[in-house]
C-alpha cells in the first residue's frame, strides 16, 4: 500500500493545500486556497507536477456581455473545466438568442475559437408540411419523410443521415452524449432496447409508419439487404466451385440451412425465394419478388 503524503499548508504557485477531500478517478483530491481568496479542489498529481498553480480565475478576460454567434455570455460559472492533464479552462454561463433561450455552460476557449455558436438552432432542419406527409431536409439537403401527426415528436431535434442512411440526432442526456434514431421516436420505443424497428422496404430515411413495423431481432435480421460481398446478385445464392453448381441456402435462427445445388442460377434463386416464403414470411427481403 502506498504511503499517503500530507501536503497540508504547502504552497503550489498561488495555491495553499488545506486538506484531503477524497479521491476522483483514483486520484487524491485536495482542497486548496488561492491567493485571490477562492477555494478550489485539485488532484495531488496536478499540484506536485506544477500543472495547476492557481484557481484559474485570478486573472482572466471577462467575457460577460460579449456575443459569440447566437450566444450571449451572462456571467462566469462556479464550475471549472479540468482536462485529464490538469489544464483548466473557465466555464461561462451563456444564453442563446433563439426562441428557446437555451442556457448552457460553455468553456471560454470554445467560445473564443468559434467552436460553439448556438444551442444547435443554427442547424435546425427545414420542413414542408403542406402535403399528405411531411418532408424534412438535413443540413446536406438530404430528404427524409414522416407522417404529419409525428411532427411534434421530431421537431425539437437536429437530424442528419448516418452511414447507413438512418435519420439520427445527437443528444446529451444526464451529461452523456448519445445518438437517437428518428424511427424509434416515432414508434415510441426509444427507451426499449428489446424491441427492433424494421424498415419494410429498406428506405431508412422513410419514417412514415406505413413503412415501419415492430419486429423481433430474428425477424429484423430476416429483412436484410444483399451483403456487399455477394457476387451472384441474389441473397442466399452463391457459386460452389467444388460442385461446379449454384448453391442455395437460408439462415434460420442463426443456422445456415442448405437448400440444394443447381445447374441453373434461376433454379437456385427460385429455391431461395420459396424458402424465404416458408421460413421468413412477411419479413423476407425478397418476398415481394414474383416467383414463377
Amino acid at each position: 500500500m502506498s504511503r499517503k503524503i500530507d501536503i497540508s499548508g504547502k504552497r503550489f504557485g498561488k495555491l495553499t493545500a488545506i486538506k484531503e477531500v477524497g479521491t476522483k478517478n483514483k486520484r487524491t483530491m485536495w482542497l486548496c486556497n488561492c491567493d485571490c481568496g477562492r477555494e478550489t479542489i485539485v488532484a495531488y498529481g496536478h499540484l506536485s507536477s506544477g500543472h495547476t498553480q492557481s484557481c484559474g480565475k485570478c486573472n482572466y478576460e471577462d467575457l460577460t456581455g460579449k456575443h459569440f454567434g447566437k450566444w450571449t455570455v451572462i456571467g462566469l460559472s462556479d464550475n471549472m473545466y479540468v482536462s485529464p492533464k490538469g489544464h483548466t479552462d473557465l466555464m461561462w454561463i451563456c444564453e442563446c438568442s433563439c426562441d428557446a433561450h437555451t442556457i448552457r455552460e460553455i468553456r471560454g476557449s470554445i467560445l473564443k475559437s468559434g467552436g460553439s455558436k448556438s444551442c444547435g438552432c443554427l442547424f435546425k432542419n427545414e420542413y414542408d408540411l403542406s402535403g399528405e406527409y411531411g418532408i424534412g431536409w438535413t443540413n446536406n439537403k438530404e430528404e427524409f419523410y414522416f407522417d404529419l401527426e409525428d411532427y411534434d415528436k421530431i421537431k425539437g431535434y437536429t437530424w442528419h443521415k448516418d452511414k447507413d442512411n438512418y435519420i439520427v440526432a445527437n443528444c446529451v442526456t444526464n451529461g452523456k452524449s448519445s445518438t437517437i434514431k428518428m424511427h424509434r421516436i416515432i414508434m415510441d420505443v426509444l427507451d426499449n432496447d428489446d424491441v427492433c424497428i424494421d424498415h419494410i422496404k429498406h428506405a431508412n430515411f422513410d419514417n412514415r409508419k406505413s413503412e415501419l413495423r415492430i419486429a423481433t431481432n430474428a425477424q429484423n435480421s430476416c429483412n436484410t439487404i444483399t451483403p456487399k460481398n455477394n457476387t451472384s446478385g441474389c441473397k442466399g445464392v452463391s457459386w460452389d466451385k467444388g460442385h461446379n453448381k449454384w448453391e442455395a441456402y437460408i439462415t434460420i435462427n442463426r443456422k445456415r440451412k442448405h437448400l440444394g445445388y443447381y445447374k441453373e442460377f434461376n433454379d437456385a434463386k427460385l429455391a431461395r425465394l420459396n424458402a424465404e416464403n416458408e421460413y421468413h414470411g412477411e419479413y423476407s427481403y425478397n418476398n415481394s419478388m414474383a416467383i414463377e
